[in-house]
Protein backbone atom coordinates (compact mmCIF):
# COMPACT_ATOMS: atom_id res chain seq x y z
CA UNK A 1 0.00 0.00 0.00
CA UNK A 2 0.97 2.94 -0.92
CA UNK A 3 1.99 6.42 0.95
CA UNK A 4 -0.04 9.86 -0.07
CA UNK A 5 0.52 13.32 1.16
CA UNK A 6 -1.89 16.16 1.66
CA UNK A 7 -0.53 19.65 1.77
CA UNK A 8 -3.35 22.01 2.87
CA UNK A 9 -2.65 25.42 3.68
CA UNK A 10 0.08 26.38 6.26
CA UNK A 11 -0.54 22.88 8.39
CA UNK A 12 1.65 20.62 8.61
CA UNK A 13 1.68 17.94 5.56
CA UNK A 14 -1.19 14.88 6.62
CA UNK A 15 0.18 11.35 5.50
CA UNK A 16 -2.36 8.88 4.65
CA UNK A 17 -2.21 5.02 3.47
CA UNK A 18 -3.72 4.04 0.53
CA UNK A 19 -5.41 6.12 -2.61
CA UNK A 20 -8.71 5.64 -1.71
CA UNK A 21 -8.39 7.12 1.55
CA UNK A 22 -5.83 9.72 0.64
CA UNK A 23 -9.12 11.20 -2.01
CA UNK A 24 -12.04 10.63 0.67
CA UNK A 25 -9.83 13.21 2.80
CA UNK A 26 -8.60 15.45 0.19
CA UNK A 27 -11.87 15.81 -1.10
CA UNK A 28 -13.39 16.81 2.28
CA UNK A 29 -10.66 19.25 3.74
CA UNK A 30 -11.27 21.07 0.21
CA UNK A 31 -14.93 21.01 0.35
CA UNK A 32 -14.70 23.42 3.78
CA UNK A 33 -12.37 25.82 1.74
CA UNK A 34 -11.78 27.83 -1.32
CA UNK A 35 -7.82 27.15 -1.19
CA UNK A 36 -6.70 23.97 -3.07
CA UNK A 37 -5.73 20.90 -1.21
CA UNK A 38 -2.84 19.49 -3.00
CA UNK A 39 -2.24 15.40 -2.89
CA UNK A 40 1.27 13.95 -3.99
CA UNK A 41 2.21 9.91 -3.72
CA UNK A 42 5.38 8.92 -1.48
CA UNK A 43 7.52 8.33 -5.04
CA UNK A 44 6.47 12.11 -6.79
CA UNK A 45 4.82 10.34 -9.46
CA UNK A 46 0.76 10.95 -8.61
CA UNK A 47 0.22 14.32 -7.99
CA UNK A 48 -3.61 15.66 -7.77
CA UNK A 49 -4.73 18.91 -6.73
CA UNK A 50 -8.78 19.74 -4.93
CA UNK A 51 -10.82 22.62 -4.74
CA UNK A 52 -14.26 23.06 -3.55
CA UNK A 53 -14.38 19.14 -3.35
CA UNK A 54 -13.80 18.37 -6.85
CA UNK A 55 -10.48 17.31 -8.95
CA UNK A 56 -8.90 20.46 -10.16
CA UNK A 57 -6.06 18.77 -11.36
CA UNK A 58 -4.50 15.21 -11.95
CA UNK A 59 -0.35 14.76 -12.84
CA UNK A 60 0.66 11.06 -13.96
CA UNK A 61 4.39 11.25 -14.37
CA UNK A 62 6.14 8.43 -16.00
CA UNK A 63 9.87 7.09 -15.20
CA UNK A 64 11.96 9.79 -16.57
CA UNK A 65 9.93 12.34 -17.44
CA UNK A 66 9.84 14.48 -14.27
Amino acid sequence: MKTFTIQYGRLDPIVVMGRANAVRRARALSQRTWRPVELQRHDERVEMTFRRGELLSYAYYARGTR
